[in-house]
């Protein structure tokens, strides 16, 4: 196994997802690696008005961004992660997570798994990084 240098914590603030940094934090810190952690922001749905798309509300975008932030700052509060390694970002998490992940050249990425079906399959979102990131993925439950 390589020694990841640089970790990327994926969250969407879901019960699951918290849950997954009762073990990440502790793995990053056992590879002594920067450590990352982000928030994908949804795009707000927009509407299609003569082939172009308009945001059906400028400020509904600020207010999803100020509720991820105020989000984060509680979920990372009590971890020592350096203030800068926090990131909030509008984007489709799938894409997104994927593009940034690339754009800090992250040796692992690590993201709760937690929309099994029943018939086993992940959520899509850990499936799309899963098999489209350039770097190592780790699913937790």
């Amino acid at each position: 196994m390589s020694a990841y240098k640089k970790i990327l914590i994926c969250t969407d603030f879901s019960e699951a997802s918290i849950k997954s940094f009762q073990k990440a934090i502790p793995l990053s810190s056992a590879f002594n690696a920067e450590v990352h952690i982000c928030h994908a922001v949804s795009p707000v749905a927009s509407i299609p008005v003569h082939g172009y798309y308009y945001p059906v509300n400028i400020d509904l975008e600020k207010e999803a961004i100020q509720d991820a932030e105020q989000k984060m700052n509680k979920l990372v509060a009590d971890l020592n992660v350096e203030k800068q390694n926090i990131h909030v970002f509008f984007a489709d998490p799938k894409e997104g997570i994927v593009a940034f992940a690339k754009e800090l050249n992250i040796d692992l990425v690590i993201i709760a798994g937690h929309h099994h079906s029943f018939i086993g399959m992940l959520g899509s979102t850990a499936n799309y990084i899963a098999n489209k990131i350039h770097s190592d993925v780790l699913i937790l439950n």
